[in-house]
């Protein structure tokens, strides 16, 4: 980038930070639709959700069965090529692009790398990063995040996951598959406490069968490091050893620079914004995890989307969370979309439901793999409530579950549709002929 005459602010219309879900694909919709970006990455593009955390950790998970040192290699080599690609992308969508760290002059002027811009509209989408406990420091060495844990060469021998959340089970699974002798040490009296009992157990059975050692209601104080490896201190005096530990826990927001200079702040740790999201100054936007609104890659890459497309043509953003797909990438995997049964029980809602494991399919006859089941939850008055699956591969179906809930699908709707046979997903409509 050109500064112009010496001293002169560069100025740019739209000016995005952080090349994660959400910032990238806000540079590449907007771009699209005529407007001329500036997105300025720190470090590589993808961020946690497509280079240090998500997208790797799903790419471990599908080559799982060639073990070892390839695997993580060819993890690496394939996650700075996507970064690569996503550059390409953008340039050729006419993005503009710049590595380094910016710091914030006032409302409407930054620097990075020495040279000052001046933007019209900005738009922040830094994303969050790993947030250890008090007493846990990590070295990026024996102490470690999933930035680390993606790029390790090898599995460790022995690992202690802190946290047993979505994050930290999600990798007990992936490295408990590849031999290592995993712990997960979780604070909460239950580990995935808001999902039904039926859709983790396949999940908390494997692990188990891998020995995994799962320990709730445990209070991580400390961890201190070893000649061999590391030494996890809990609240009640017991001590975990292990080559590596990772955290896994709670995630606190990438702040850039300079922020208080523009007269923004935080609350309860995040930038807060409206429905456009726009912060307190209408010309600055926060989009992603940053926004605290829902902090998840799917949702981050949505509100990316939706902005471009405001800030191009007025068009309102759209919230719907309600009956948001998601899905665990674990082995096997579970996710599905809209209300859980503990849902239903707790604000007193009648409901029925009807269950159909992927082997009485006839797609799933013969088939090793063909493990788990999909549950289908209707109202009283035959509309669809929640579907949910567990089993492998099922989050390729999790997003048109999402799609079948937020129409308010009804179990008529479902049998006059043509299936693809024989097909897994023929076990929608089992399930639907199961209550009728």
């Amino acid at each position: 980038m050109n500064v112009g005459m010496e001293g002169a602010a560069v100025k740019r219309d739209l000016v995005i930070v952080g090349g994660g879900p959400a910032g990238y694909h806000c540079a590449l919709q907007s771009a699209r639709l005529g407007l001329k970006p500036l997105l300025i990455e720190k470090d590589a593009l993808g961020g946690t959700g497509l280079r240090w955390g998500c997208l790797p950790v799903k790419y471990l998970m599908d080559g799982i069965r060639k073990k070892g040192e390839a695997l993580f290699e060819a993890c690496s080599s394939v996650m700075e090529e996507n970064s690569r690609r996503m550059e390409r992308n953008l340039k050729e969508a006419g993005v503009e692009v710049l590595y380094g760290n910016l710091r914030l002059m006032d409302d409407h002027i930054l620097e990075v790398k020495g040279e000052t811009i001046e933007f019209q509209r900005l738009v922040l989408a830094t994303g969050t990063e790993a947030s250890p406990p008090q007493g846990v420091t990590p070295d990026g060495h024996r102490v470690i995040t999933h930035r680390e844990a993606v790029n390790l060469t090898t599995p460790p021998a022995s690992l202690v996951v802190l946290g047993g959340d979505v994050e930290g089970l999600e990798f007990a699974s992936l490295f408990s598959e590849l031999g290592t002798k995993v712990t997960v040490l979780e604070m909460q009296p239950e580990m995935l406490a808001g999902f039904d009992d039926d859709l983790t157990a396949p999940l908390f059975q494997r692990l188990k069968a891998n020995g995994v050692q799962l320990h709730t209601g445990t209070r991580v104080e400390g961890v201190n490091t070893t000649e061999t490896g590391v030494k996890v201190v809990t609240s009640d005096g017991t001590t975990y050893h292990g080559e590596i530990a990772m955290v896994a826990m709670a995630r606190r927001p990438v702040v850039p620079e300079g922020l208080e200079k523009t007269g923004l702040s935080l609350e309860k740790g995040r930038i807060p914004v409206n429905d456009q999201c726009a912060t307190a100054l209408s010309h600055v936007y926060c989009i992603g995890d940053l926004n605290g609104r829902m902090e998840m890659a799917h949702t981050a890459l949505q509100q990316g989307i939706f902005l471009a497309e405001h800030l191009a043509t007025g068009r309102e953003m759209v919230w719907n969370y309600s009956t948001m797909p998601w899905a665990i990438f674990a082995l096997p995997q579970c996710g599905g979309a809209g209300a859980q049964e503990k849902n239903l029980k707790e604000q007193g809602i009648s409901y029925r439901k009807s269950l159909v494991y992927w082997k009485d399919t006839w797609r799933g006859v013969g088939q090793q793999e063909a493990q788990g089941f999909l549950k289908l939850l209707v109202s009283v008055d035959d509309t669809i409530l929640g579907i949910w699956l567990t089993g492998e591969n099922i989050s390729e179906m999790a997003a048109l579950a999402g799609f079948v809930v937020d129409r308010k699908t009804t179990l008529d709707q479902v049998k006059q549709q043509l299936w693809v046979h024989p097909t897994l997903t023929e076990a929608l409509l089992q399930a639907a002929l199961q209550l009728t």
